[in-house]
């Protein structure tokens, strides 16, 4: 089950690009992704914290959301990422379009992490030592 809901969606988090009928199937996945990063540490001693469960329901708001662009997009990266060179003497930007399937995966994990350690950087929850 999703951390977050519609409600919170777009009454906390302020949310505006998902759809309603969207949203339960890009929080889902958003919530598989956030699992996957940082394993089964959010148990009911996580949830009972109120300011970090409510974290944890941002970062899923946010990580739906670049699931979301991710889809629109038709899965590619940012131009930002492409860019292979920039010439400023009458302005050429040259754009590496080869980018592998794996190097693709690799920056959507990285942003994955990103959009993650925004939310949950103050909590133990990145922490993946022994306990």
């Amino acid at each position: 089950m999703a951390y977050a809901d519609y409600t919170f969606y777009t009454t906390v988090y302020l949310g505006n690009v998902i759809s309603q009928n969207d949203f339960p199937r890009l929080a889902e996945r958003a919530t598989e992704v956030i699992n996957a990063i940082i394993g089964d540490k959010i148990t009911d001693d996580v949830i009972a914290d109120s300011d970090v469960y409510t974290n944890i329901k941002k970062a899923n708001c946010a990580l739906a959301e670049q699931i979301y662009y991710d889809n629109v997009s038709g899965g590619s990266v940012s131009t930002a990422n492409n860019i292979s060179s920039i010439k400023a003497g009458e302005e050429t930007i040259s754009y590496n379009t080869n980018k592998s399937a794996f190097s693709v995966q690799q920056d959507k994990y990285q942003t994955a992490l990103n959009i993650i350690s925004t939310y949950l950087a103050n909590t133990n929850l990145l922490y993946m030592g022994i306990d």
